[in-house]
């Protein structure tokens, strides 16, 4: 018979919970698509589609279009870092939280 899988016990590394492991995983997953995001976008051919004389609130449009990206790479790292991030352990108590002995 199969084992319950309630049962088999959790072989996780170090010992964190699946979630912990989970989320770290599509954390690296994320991180990884947005770099090749961000060097795809930044390749010299792609890059050189934007260039030319055109003029976009008086600033060259390839100088718009590195900025938003570089702006869009931040907010992306941000979001991901945000979404990620672990949550904080409730059993532990703040120092200035513990009552004075």
């Amino acid at each position: 018979m199969a084992p319950d899988p309630a049962q088999i016990p959790d072989k996780s590394p170090g010992g964190a919970p699946p979630d912990a492991t989970g989320r770290a995983g599509r954390a690296g997953a994320f991180s990884i698509s947005l770099f090749l995001f961000a060097a795809l976008m930044l390749l010299p051919p792609i890059v050189t589609l934007v260039e030319g004389e055109a003029n976009l609130f008086g600033l060259p449009v390839i100088y718009l279009y590195l900025f938003a990206i570089w702006i869009a790479v931040v907010a992306l790292i941000y979001l991901i870092s945000e979404r990620f991030a672990p949550a904080p352990d409730p059993t532990l108590v703040p120092e200035d939280a513990a009552p004075d002995a």
